[in-house]
């Protein structure tokens, strides 16, 4: 019955940080997760962008983590909450927008190896030299990120940048599937087409959603926005919008008053969302 009372205690745990962890990292009650800010992440002294930097965390840098603060904040148009850890024994407090819960190198060598098998033929008859450096990663939730790759070009000469959607299931990483037939599923096929995924949380739970606008040529754009469901992979798309791509957005905390700015690609006018809870819809003004 101890045995049992403590796997249940540790499974909370696990719930609680808001990460989906590799089970090999986990001794016990350790959590464990990745820095994958390329230029390091800092670590302060306290849970606030003011506050001192105690040290900077390498890139793919492990860390163990203590607590985190049950508040949700936005930092570079990433998700995200300030989170107590240990880094070489050394205590402070990082923004988990920048953690990930399996080491970046390995995510991004797996990435580029499944990229350029399906598109092998593609990127060796183009102009450009298909490599490892031109992926990054863009932005990270939960067991989601969001991985940023070349297409080979809208014309001769040029580049497509595509954003990529991928899951990790606690071993590995692969391309993301819906299980839902009107949801989102990724295709990593290269394409003319430029695209970018933004991992929002537009509900009051804390699975995050998609604003995914893909676009073309300078003008031809479409924006759709997927909620989720219940369980991680199910997602439904609740909007669509023609010509216009998310330029920004202000988001304060879950089911607040966010507000989603879109711009259009025709001229150059906006147009904004709030969510309503209440209805589970959005609302434009």
């Amino acid at each position: 019955m101890i045995n049992k009372l403590k796997k249940i205690f540790i499974l909370n745990l696990i719930l609680a940080s808001g990460f989906n962890l590799n089970p090999n990292d986990i001794k016990g009650p350790e959590i464990y997760s990745y820095v994958y800010a390329k230029n390091g992440l800092k670590l302060r002294s306290n849970p606030d962008l003011k506050a001192d930097t105690i040290v900077i965390i390498p890139y793919s840098s492990r860390v163990k983590i203590i607590t985190t603060n049950s508040n949700f904040i936005a930092i570079d148009d990433k998700i995200g909450q300030w989170t107590y850890i240990s880094y070489n024994n050394i205590n402070g407090w990082v923004f988990s927008g920048y953690l990930i819960p399996d080491d970046p190198t390995k995510l991004l060598n797996f990435a580029f190896t499944k990229i350029n098998k399906k598109n092998k033929k593609i990127y060796s008859d183009s102009s450009m030299n298909f490599s490892i450096k031109y992926l990054k990663i863009k932005s990270v939730f939960n067991n989601l990120a969001v991985i940023t790759y070349p297409g080979t070009g809208l014309e001769p000469g040029m580049m497509s940048w595509i954003d990529s959607l991928w899951i990790f299931d606690g071993k590995s990483w692969n391309p993301f599937k819906s299980n839902t037939n009107s949801g989102y599923s990724e295709k990593i096929n290269d394409s003319p087409n430029s695209k970018n995924i933004s991992l929002i949380l537009i509900n009051n739970d804390t699975i995050p959603d998609l604003i995914i606008t893909e676009f073309c040529c300078g003008s031809s754009y479409k924006t759709e926005i997927f909620l989720s469901e219940d369980l991680p992979n199910q997602y439904k798309m609740i909007k669509s919008i023609n010509d216009h791509y998310l330029s920004d957005f202000n988001w304060l905390n879950l089911c607040g008053d966010n507000v989603y700015r879109f711009k259009s690609a025709l001229d150059d006018t906006v147009i904004k969302f709030k969510f309503n809870c209440d209805l589970q819809k959005v609302i434009f003004n």
